[in-house]
Formats: C-alpha cells, sequence, structure tokens
C-alpha cells in the first residue's frame, strides 16, 4: 500500500512539478485519508482517499502480472538447459547429428509452448501424452535408418513442426472447433512475425560479435553458432508469446504493421516469379528440391494471408486490403499450378516416390484451400468455418508423412 500511495505522489510532484496545487492535493489526500481512518481499515482509508482524488489503479491484475513472468523465466531456463544437455554429453550439433536435432528441438519448442499457453488440464495431459509417443516412435524410426540422408527421413523433419504448429490448437485453446481454430490462425500468425523479427535481431548481434572476436584473433564461431542455434533461436517462440501476452497492445501494433508490409510485397514477389515462369518458361520440373520448397513457401503464404484475412474480419479494413488478399491468393494459385504440372510431369517420367507424392498432395490441399478462400473473400463470407476443416485435414496428412512414410517406403 505504501508503494501505491509512493507512486501516486511521485506522479503528482512530477506532473505540477512541486507547485502549491501539488501541496495542496496532496495535504488533501491526508486529510481525506485521515477521516476515512476513523471509520475504514488503514489500506481501506488509504485506497479510498486515492480514488478520491483522481487516482485509477488495477488491483487485480497486479497478482498476476507477478506470477506469470516468474513461470516464464523458469519455462525460459529450463529449455535452455535441456537443449543443451545433448551437447554436454557429447553430441555436439553437427552434421551427423543434423537429424537428431531436427527431430527432437522442434518437439522440445512446442512441449514449452504448450507448458505455458495450457489452458485444460485434461487436454494438457492428453496432449503431452501425444508428444511423448510422437518422440519415442520419431527416434526409434530415425535410430533404425542410421545418419544416412534419406526422402523419408527429409520429408519427416519438414512435416514435423508443421503438425505441431497445427496441433497446438488442442491444449492452449478452448471452445468449439472453429473457435479454437480462428484464435490459434491469428496467435500463430502473430508468433511468426514476431520470431522472425527476434531471429534478425539475434542474428545481427551473433554476426557483430564473430566480428568482434575475430578482430582480436579469436575464433568463436564454432562453439558460439551452435549454442545459437540450439539454444537461443529456439527460445523466440516461447519469448515472442510472452510479449504478446504482457506487451499486448504495442505487440500487436507491429505485427499487423508487419504483415501490412509483408502481404503486398510477397504478392509482388509471387507475382513476378509467376511471371518468370511462364515468360520464360523455367524448367522447375527438373530440380525435385525446388517443387518441395515452392510448397513450403506457399504454406508460410498461406499462413500470412490467413492471418491477414483473419484482421480483415475482425477490423473491417479497408477494399483496398481485400484485394491484396485476393490477388495474392491467386497468384499463390497460380505457381500451385505450375507446380502440379510439373509433378504430374515427374510421376510420369519417373514413377512413384515419398517426395513426389508428399508434393503432389500437399499441392492439391494448398489449391483447395487457397481457391476456398478466394472464394469467401469474393462472397465477404467468414473463412474459419472451412479453414477449420482444412487444418483438420493438414493435421492429418502431416501425421502419415511422419509416421508411415518410412515404413511404407522402406526408409529410402
Amino acid at each position: 500500500m505504501k508503494s501505491i500511495l509512493s507512486l501516486w505522489k511521485e506522479q503528482v510532484l512530477s506532473k505540477e512539478e512541486q507547485s502549491p496545487s501539488s501541496t495542496e492535493k496532496l495535504k488533501k489526500q491526508a486529510q481525506l485519508q485521515r477521516e476515512l481512518e476513523e471509520t475504514l481499515p488503514r489500506d481501506e482509508a488509504t485506497l479510498l482517499s486515492l480514488y478520491r482524488m483522481g487516482a485509477r489503479f488495477s488491483l487485480v491484475e497486479e497478482p498476476h502480472r507477478q506470477a506469470v513472468p516468474k513461470l516464464f523465466i523458469m519455462l525460459l531456463v529450463s529449455q535452455l538447459i535441456i537443449s543443451q544437455i545433448p551437447t554436454f554429453l557429447g553430441y555436439p550439433f553437427d552434421d551427423p547429428t543434423m537429424f537428431f536435432y531436427g527431430l527432437n528441438l522442434p518437439i522440445l519448442v512446442i512441449l514449452f509452448l504448450t507448458l505455458y499457453l495450457a489452458k485444460d488440464r485434461k487436454a494438457l495431459l492428453g496432449y503431452l501424452s501425444f508428444l511423448g509417443i510422437l518422440a519415442l516412435l520419431m527416434n526409434l524410426q530415425f535410430s533404425m535408418t542410421g545418419i544416412e540422408e534419406t526422402q523419408t527421413k527429409i520429408l519427416a523433419l519438414i512435416h514435423l513442426p508443421l503438425l505441431l504448429v497445427v496441433s497446438l490448437a488442442i491444449p492452449t485453446q478452448k471452445g468449439t472447433l472453429q473457435e479454437r481454430m480462428s484464435r490459434h490462425i491469428r496467435l500463430t500468425g502473430e508468433v511468426l512475425l514476431l520470431s522472425f523479427l527476434l531471429a534478425c535481431a539475434v542474428f545481427v548481434v551473433t554476426m557483430l560479435t564473430f566480428v568482434l572476436f575475430e578482430a582480436v584473433g579469436v575464433h568463436v564461431e564454432d562453439r558460439l553458432a551452435p549454442f545459437v542455434v540450439t539454444g537461443i533461436l529456439t527460445l523466440l517462440p516461447l519469448s515472442a508469446r510472452y510479449l504478446l501476452q504482457y506487451k499486448g497492445n504495442q505487440m500487436a501494433v507491429l505485427t499487423r504493421l508487419l504483415a501490412t508490409i509483408f502481404l503486398p510485397v510477397i504478392t509482388v514477389v509471387m507475382i513476378t516469379f509467376l511471371t518468370a515462369l511462364v515468360v520464360g518458361r523455367l524448367p522447375i520440373t527438373e530440380d525435385r528440391n525446388l517443387l518441395l520448397i515452392i510448397d513450403v513457401l506457399l504454406a508460410l503464404v498461406l499462413m500470412m494471408i490467413l492471418y491477414a484475412t483473419g484482421l480483415l474480419e475482425s477490423e473491417q479494413t479497408s477494399a483496398f486490403y481485400r484485394g491484396v488478399l485476393i490477388t495474392g491468393a491467386l497468384a499463390a494459385i497460380g505457381i500451385d499450378l505450375f507446380a502440379l504440372v510439373a509433378i504430374g510431369g515427374r510421376f510420369l517420367q519417373y514413377g512413384l516416390s515419398p517426395n513426389r507424392l508428399a508434393v503432389l498432395a500437399e499441392n492439391l490441399l494448398l489449391l483447395a484451400n487457397l481457391g476456398s478462400l478466394v472464394v469467401t473473400l469474393l462472397r465477404r463470407r467468414s473463412f474459419i468455418r472451412i479453414q477449420s476443416i482444412f487444418m483438420v485435414v493438414y493435421a492429418l496428412w502431416f501425421l502419415i508423412v511422419v509416421l508411415l512414410f518410412g515404413p511404407l517406403f522402406g526408409y529410402i
């Protein structure tokens, strides 16, 4: 109570710069407090006197704001320590251990995000069991195939983070499927955008550190780079969620600004790439990795469009913004169609393989999803109902790729 009273006095003195009026305010508050203490306990009298003097403060949020940062710090430190345990045990981040870290780090990130965001104990326990079983099965599969780079391994590493991000809606949101997915899409978009900004800051600081130590003849790249990748970058999603929760207004403005800037830029890039495909007749069928990269980029573009569409529905932004969304979705559909033609050509030429099946299925899903999104935007209808169904389909497909592609294709 003394801290609240002292803070109010400091504010009065700073605003009035110790003028006669500030002195009068302080005297009047003290007099009010003495009068109220005749009928009320001292603390209540202090609060009521401050309120009558025009002070405004929140009593409910104060304990919450003190408790939650402790949870955040505890989870942050725990995740950092656990991420470095393999290095301490002689299993550092390197080419032979790349698949091990690529498999387990996404699970670790999602695990601590779940612990921080979980709203339902039953859902939390069920989801933690799912993560444990998934990690066990994946590690068993990877241990059976050694350290060789195979198609099914690469596909599993690409699809595992996507599966985890989509499934995170289960323990962290409440309500119907549509309500969960609506909040989850918006939250995921904000966390991705803010994590990207934090990653840029980490990159700048890391490069500066390398340069400074290099200038004095000390080489720290071999030790610092693995720590940044396994320890620091993996903390960014949790840090981004904390900032969004406790610096909500400022961070929300920032993520909306980024979405407003990035979406037109991405749309222009996609239109330029699509024009190059049409005019230049680029041979994208020759590079299977390029087709897989295009799928990943289209998935990120879809996520950005979904986040921006959520903002459009909730904030009723301008018609120009709706036009940018429709144009971006149409450009993504055009690129998707080119990719489908290229995949069809590779099927006819080389036959069935894990890469070609995964890319074909995902391009068909993305095409259907983007097409339905364009229709809902043109008809000015809510997109979340149909998108909820697509999110479930995506999760099931990602799970099939992660767990079943290895056994089905003989871990090739």
